[in-house]
């Protein structure tokens, strides 16, 4: 019985094929992956919003101008639910009745609220 071996033809078949469908996985799953990124960090703001809360009813006002992760547990008590330790969170200063916290994430995605309305900013665009 003679052995069939695979043409060279359907070998680059084969190879352009898979070639094809990575070429439009990679980047769907790449997606994925920053959507998933900004909603977790969307729920870690979200989640900042009651010690701002607590804070306020303390002070009289939110707690601002911190710039970084360190500063906010100190001031408000706040640890985020990820365990992502690279994130920077900033809390700036809004209308008085408000303010902004920024979250930015090691990959480059970035999400900006304004607190407590939780409605992106209108400086950062997703």
């Amino acid at each position: 019985m003679k052995a069939r071996a695979f043409t060279l033809l359907e070998l680059l078949l084969a190879v352009f094929v898979l070639f094809a469908l990575a070429t439009i996985a990679i980047p769907q799953y790449v997606g994925y992956q920053q959507t998933v990124e900004a909603s977790a960090l969307r729920l870690n703001i979200h989640s900042m919003a009651s010690f701002q809360e607590q804070y306020r009813s303390e002070n009289g006002q939110y707690a601002v101008s911190l710039d970084s992760r360190r500063a906010i547990e100190v001031a408000i008590g706040w640890r985020p639910h990820t365990t992502q330790q690279d994130v920077l969170y900033r809390i700036l200063p809004g209308d008085g009745q408000s303010y902004e916290v920024i979250a930015s994430a090691p990959d480059g995605t970035e999400v900006c609220l304004q607190m407590p309305q939780g409605t992106q900013c209108p400086s950062v665009a997703e």
